[in-house]
C-alpha cells in the first residue's frame, strides 16, 4: 500500500455548508448528502490510488492515510476528530478502498435519539415485514471486520457507557441472551466534531477516549485547496480560485474567533467554483 502511495497527492471532498461564502457574495447551495457508500473492487484488481470517489490526491491527506494505516497495523482503535467537512469519513472510506475492504466496511451512525438497543440490533424490511437483525457493530464483531462509529460524540451518555463496555471487553450480549465475542480482525474507526456550537455533540469522557488513538484532521493548506479546485473546476482561472480559497481562509479564521456560526468547507468551495 505504501508503494502505491508514492508520488501521489491526495485530498478529500467532504461535506460542507456554503453559508459563509454566500455572505461574501459567492453563491452556494444547501448541505449535500453524505459521501457515497464504499465502492466495490471487481475481481482481484488492485484499487487505483488516483481513481477515488472520495478524495483527490494532495500531500496532506496522503499523510493522514499513512498515519491511519500505521495505527491500523498496530491494532489501535482510531478516532478521527475535526471540524465538519475536513474529510474524516472520506479518509476512512478511501483507506478501506485502497486495502480492498470496501465491501466489508460497516457504518453505525449516532445521534441524540440513539438507544442502547441500536448498539446490538437494527430494524430491516424483509418480504413486507419488519425484522430485527444484528447491528453494524455486532456484524463487524461476528465477522472480524471494520466498523465506523460515525459522529459518536452525539450519542447519549448511557449509550456511550454501554459502548465503552463493549470496546473494553470486545464482547456484547444480544437481546436474546446470546453473547458475541469479537473475532480476530475486528477494528473500530470513530469520528467526532468539536464539542461546541454549531455541532450537537458533547465532550467525550477521558475513559472513552482512552479506548482510541486520536488523529486530528484539519482543512487542507491553501495551495492544496487551490489544486483540488483546479482539478475539479478546470474552466476557472487559478487566480479566481486562489481568491476563493483566500476568502474561505479568512472566513474560517472568523469562525474560530466566534464571529461566524460555522466554517467554510471544501465541498462549499467546490460547489462555488463549479458555478463560476
Amino acid at each position: 500500500l505504501n508503494a502505491s502511495f508514492d508520488g501521489s497527492k491526495t485530498a478529500f471532498l467532504p461535506e460542507a455548508d456554503a453559508a459563509a461564502l454566500v455572505s461574501h457574495g459567492v453563491t452556494g447551495s444547501k448541505r449535500p448528502p453524505p459521501p457515497p457508500p464504499p465502492t466495490k473492487t471487481s475481481g482481484n484488481k488492485t484499487p487505483d490510488p488516483g481513481d477515488s470517489p472520495f478524495i483527490v490526491h494532495t500531500p496532506t491527506s496522503i499523510g493522514y492515510l499513512k498515519q491511519m494505516l500505521k495505527l491500523r497495523s498496530l491494532g489501535n482503535f482510531t478516532l478521527l476528530a475535526g471540524e465538519a467537512g475536513t474529510g474524516k469519513n472520506a479518509l476512512i472510506y478511501e483507506l478501506a478502498r485502497l486495502r480492498g475492504l470496501s465491501n466489508t466496511l460497516k457504518t453505525l451512525s449516532f445521534h441524540e435519539q440513539t438507544e442502547m438497543r441500536d448498539l446490538t440490533v437494527r430494524v430491516v424490511l424483509a418480504d413486507g415485514r419488519t425484522a430485527l437483525v444484528p447491528s453494524a457493530l455486532v456484524e463487524a464483531m461476528q465477522q472480524g471486520t471494520e466498523v465506523v462509529l460515525d459522529e459518536v460524540d452525539r450519542a447519549p451518555a448511557g449509550v456511550l457507557a454501554g459502548l465503552n463496555h463493549i470496546l473494553e471487553f470486545r464482547e456484547v450480549t444480544l437481546p436474546d441472551g446470546t453473547v458475541v465475542k469479537a473475532k480476530e480482525g475486528f477494528f473500530v474507526w470513530a469520528t467526532r466534531n468539536p464539542p461546541k456550537a454549531p455541532y450537537r455533540g458533547d465532550q467525550l469522557s477521558a475513559e472513552f477516549e482512552d479506548r482510541f488513538s486520536i488523529l486530528r484532521i484539519d482543512y487542507l493548506p491553501a495551495q492544496e485547496e487551490v489544486a483540488v479546485l483546479a482539478k475539479k473546476a478546470p474552466g476557472v482561472s487559478k487566480e479566481l480560485l486562489s481568491g476563493l480559497v483566500k476568502a474561505a481562509g479568512e472566513l474560517r479564521q472568523a469562525y474560530f474567533k466566534g464571529l461566524l456560526p460555522r466554517p467554510v468547507t471544501m465541498r462549499s468551495l467546490l460547489r462555488t467554483a463549479r458555478m463560476l
